[in-house]
């Protein structure tokens, strides 16, 4: 058992009820475990239909931010 909290959660402001979580990470020898754990977490609770729809995204550094919501807006109107 581990507790995982994300750097990030944003509720986009799409017609779906959204929510992405966004982890910024620089070297991390466990980020895909990681990234792979937070994508079936979201999954999940998307599945379940009760708290909307949740994404996940890993940026590299800060400047790549705006890119990775903006992705998350595409995805959501899907």
């Amino acid at each position: 058992m581990h507790e995982y909290l994300p750097d990030f959660i944003i509720r986009l402001k799409t017609a779906k009820e959204t929510y992405l979580l966004l982890e910024v990470k620089g070297h991390d020898e466990l980020a895909e475990v990681k990234r792979q754990a937070a994508i079936r977490w979201c999954g999940a609770v998307t599945t379940d239909r009760r708290y909307g729809r949740w994404l996940f995204d890993l940026v590299r550094e800060p400047s790549q931010v705006p890119s990775a919501v903006a992705r998350a807006v595409i995805l959501s109107q899907s």
